[in-house]
């Protein structure tokens, strides 16, 4: 708690200064640099452009995940505004590296578009994807690197 007097009223004011953040998205302050370390990978040259749990919350589109070991973390399913991602690896992306994709992406109920051509995704797909109620394309081809099985919904 911190207290302000006025010039003009000798009444304190006092102001509550949260410890913990949270937003209507429910992402801690500890999940920060975690989603930012997903979605920018583990360099630092990206330091500059990393989001805040309020703009984490307010993301619709994301064109790169870059998880440094692959695995998108259960987290990622609390940026529920989320209507776009593309983590197509091209050969040149080194960056899109995706194994496994979380079970909380069935959380993501906005999703209408997700590409993850090309990655090295393998097991079983979630089963909450059947959560995905908005999904129109979903392209997770390439047989070379991709071994996921299993429906969807």
């Amino acid at each position: 708690t911190v207290t302000i007097k006025s010039f003009s009223d000798t009444t304190p004011i006092k102001i509550e200064v949260a410890t913990s953040y949270t937003n209507e998205c429910g992402i801690t302050e500890g999940e920060v640099p975690e989603l930012n370390k997903t979605i920018f990978g583990g360099s630092s040259y990206y330091v500059s452009s990393y989001y805040s749990a309020r703009q984490l919350c307010n993301l619709t589109n994301i064109t790169s995940l870059r998880p440094d070991d692959g695995i998108i973390p259960e987290s990622f399913g609390k940026l529920k505004n989320l209507e776009s991602i593309s983590s197509y690896n091209d050969g040149w992306n080194r960056y899109s590296n995706i194994k496994k994709l979380p079970e909380s992406i069935g959380n993501l109920t906005k999703l209408k578009y997700l590409d993850l051509r090309n990655n090295y995704l393998s097991g079983a797909l979630p089963e909450s994807m059947g959560n995905l109620v908005n999904l129109e394309i979903f392209y997770i081809n390439n047989p070379y690197t991709n071994y996921y099985y299993g429906t969807i919904g």
